[in-house]
């Protein structure tokens, strides 16, 4: 089987990844890394939730505030979100009041359920109640779901930047800000990463 893979895969880097992370921000950039180590051989393996260093991967890039017990964080970026619309929905170049933002469908993302919440606490919007709307259960479902005119969202800007450079999505109510969480490298303080990772 190793031969068939074409690497021994108990040499190979286990790397831990959320698939929307992964296709959106990780994947372009290994292109730069392989250059770099040629030699490393890697995996990607699909995270549900947070990671199982004692049976699961070597490193992984989890999402969260740089604080995993007994490991160790290395800061990739910080994230930063906005609500953006499809100009299907939102004519582009609108600039809407704040509130105004109770007037379109509130498309949900069930990995972050809070992502409404602290939009609106970034931006001091005050609110009560229940925010309703259609639900999906991955970024890139909800991304998917933005650009279908089926509501707004409030998405990070890092995995939407060539929507919005192509005019396929925009930010109505205004700049992004940042969301209280970044992306980090993490691995287990009892296990060393190869070196590559740790440049």
């Amino acid at each position: 089987m190793d031969v068939i893979r074409g690497s021994r895969s108990a040499d190979a880097l286990q790397i831990g990844v959320q698939d929307s992370f992964a296709s959106r921000w990780l994947v372009p950039r290994m292109k730069r890394f392989i250059e770099l180590h040629p030699e490393q051989a890697f995996n990607l393996i699909p995270l549900r939730g947070e990671a199982d260093f004692s049976q699961g991967p070597d490193i992984a890039v989890l999402r969260g505030q740089g604080a995993w017990r007994d490991a160790v964080a290395y800061k990739l970026i910080t994230e930063r979100v906005a609500v953006a619309a499809s100009p299907d929905l939102v004519p582009r170049g609108t600039a809407l009041p704040l509130a105004d933002h109770q007037n379109y469908p509130k498309i949900q993302n069930a990995h972050r359920p809070d992502s409404w919440l602290r939009w609106m606490e970034a931006k001091k919007i005050e609110h009560s109640g229940l925010i309703s709307g259609p639900r999906f259960s991955q970024t890139t479902m909800v991304i998917e779901a933005t650009l279908a005119g089926i509501g707004i969202a409030v998405l990070p800007i890092f995995m939407i930047e060539e929507y919005l450079e192509a005019g396929r999505l925009h930010l109505p109510f205004g700049e992004a800000v940042e969301s209280g969480s970044g992306y980090y490298a993490v691995y287990p303080e009892t296990r060393r990463p190869p070196v590559p990772m740790r440049r």
